[in-house]
């Protein structure tokens, strides 16, 4: 009980402490998270809008393209293609192909991979790019293609093709108020990754495709382009365009270093690429932080078929990780350093307590501390009906040892008293020295017949032990008991006092509890 009182201080602290340096451990993790995943959607929103702004800049320049290159002279030849045989076609096709060749060649030069003409409906009439490649009807496998050619406005997007795949702006072509078919001004998604490579050179960028969509579009001369993703079975590489770019790549420059990441990663990643939406992973793979950007790519129906997606070594990542550490060690030392102040300052303040309550030679109570206690187990004791005695002890012809051992040897004897008198009581009676060779000692719970058994135990300890000096040591006693008549604690230390008076006044080594004196050579224990 006494362990409990005296160290609850230590223990509550201890416990505020801890709760305090978890709750703002949390905290800022809390924050310290939020502020990583703020930046990580920032720089995901950064890398979209840059392939936005790419797209946006080839979708004007196509526009101004096709009002330079789709003359009165093209019209003329599409209008007579789309009225006239299957002759009639091959002559004006080789005539369109003569015209804009060198025009063609000339657009390649700025990233411009397809010049393709079509007619109404959706064949196919010529690809500048792959002029013997013509004749096939493209009208269920190009939306694009449809919307132009039935709806008679312009088409743009993204668009996965038999050939490849790319960015398509589609324009509708018109003879006076005659639709006559489409034209077809368009970027391999190749350049779109090479001007990815332009901008972050220190970065990895790749173009993903859906498997299904290959499946059902490309021409199967084509599809040993496709290679299977190793971060997820729904998707595959576009050989032909990530090939192009290995030599630019700087990090995991062997294939296979890429490879084994890759791999190592599908786990997480494959479920987050299934979602269809655009998506950040950070990881760390060899000691060092990687962070992956996958932006959705949709296509002109707005549906998700692909993604473009970035690889680099995330240092900015890494530091704020290493800041968040040296962050949270650094509340810890704080709160390391405040909670050893605290103790320092309550060790103290329980110091300077029990300096003010304790005798300072036998480290008793001393009277103020036992005025206080007795004061209040008086009053419990009378709100509860239950006994309590008082004993007041003195020591006799203490003033003889100081004369003949000396005042150290005084003090010596007046510590093993206290010692002594200590073992001889209960964990919850009150003990104190009271003043000079006197003792007082409370009893809760404890009628005048069990206070006298105590004090002959006291008088039988007493006997065994000689305090340090080579002389018989005695105690009077003067027991009183609370009575009914009885309203103060002064009450009860009168009566204990005088009663200790009237021992050592008819011979000392007296036990007095009533009017009368009892011997103290009998003894027994509670």
């Amino acid at each position: 009980m006494h362990t409990w009182r005296e160290h609850k201080s230590y223990y509550v602290l201890t416990v505020l402490f801890f709760v305090l340096f978890i709750v703002s451990s949390l905290l800022y993790v809390r924050i310290a998270k939020t502020s990583k995943l703020q930046y990580l959607r920032q720089y995901n929103e950064g890398y979209a809008d840059q392939i936005d702004i790419t797209i946006d800049f080839y979708e004007q320049f196509s526009e101004f393209l096709f009002y330079h290159l789709i003359d009165e002279t093209v019209i003329e030849i599409m209008h007579e293609a789309y009225h006239g045989d299957a002759a009639v076609r091959d002559t004006q096709r080789a005539l369109l192909l003569a015209y804009l060749q060198e025009d063609y060649d000339l657009i390649t030069q700025y990233d411009f991979r397809q010049l393709h003409f079509h007619l109404p409906d959706g064949e196919s009439f010529l690809r500048l790019h792959q002029p013997d490649t013509y004749g096939d009807n493209l009208w269920e496998a190009r939306a694009s293609i449809r919307i132009v050619n039935s709806e008679g406005r312009v088409a743009k997007g993204f668009e996965e093709g038999r050939v490849y795949n790319g960015y398509r702006f589609v324009y509708p072509l018109r003879f006076d108020e005659t639709h006559i078919g489409s034209v077809e001004i368009s970027i391999s998604i190749a350049t779109l990754i090479d001007m990815l490579y332009t901008i972050q050179p220190e970065k990895a960028h790749f173009f993903l495709i859906q498997r299904d969509v290959v499946e059902g579009l490309v021409f199967e001369n084509f599809f040993e382009n496709y290679v299977q993703s190793v971060l997820s079975k729904q998707y595959m590489y576009d050989n032909a365009v990530n090939a192009q770019f290995n030599d630019r790549r700087t990090l995991f420059q062997e294939s296979l270093a890429l490879v084994s990441f890759f791999r190592d990663i599908s786990e997480a990643v494959s479920p987050l690429m299934e979602s269809d939406m655009s998506f950040y992973y950070v990881t760390r793979y060899n000691g060092v932080r990687y962070t992956l950007q996958f932006i959705s790519i949709q296509n002109i129906e707005n549906r998700h078929v692909g993604y473009v997606f970035t690889l680099f070594e995330d240092r900015e990542y890494q530091r704020m990780v290493i800041e968040d550490r040296i962050n949270v060690s650094m509340i810890f030392v704080i709160y390391a350093l405040a909670y050893a102040g605290a103790l320092i300052y309550v060790k103290d303040k329980r110091r300077f307590i029990k300096l003010s309550r304790l005798d300072g030679l036998t480290d008793l109570q001393n009277r103020r501390a036992f005025n206080a206690v007795t004061h209040r187990e008086f009053e419990r004791a009378k709100r509860n009906h239950q006994p309590l005695s008082l004993m007041v002890m003195d020591i006799d012809h203490f003033k003889r040892v100081n004369d003949a051992f000396g005042h150290l040897q005084g003090d010596t004897v007046l510590k093993v008293m206290a010692d002594l008198l200590k073992g001889c009581i209960r964990q919850h009676d009150e003990l104190c020295r009271w003043g000079g060779e006197e003792f007082a000692l409370l009893l809760p719970q404890t009628d005048k017949d069990e206070a006298i058994k105590v004090a002959r135990r006291i008088q039988a300890a007493l006997k065994d032990q000689k305090l340090g000096i080579d002389k018989d040591i005695t105690l009077s006693f003067g027991i009183a008991s609370l009575a009914e008549d009885m309203t103060t604690i002064d009450a009860l230390f009168r009566k204990a006092d005088n009663r200790l008076y009237h021992a050592k006044e008819t011979g000392r080594n007296k036990i007095v509890s009533s009017d009368e004196t009892e011997d103290h050579a009998s003894s027994s224990t509670r």
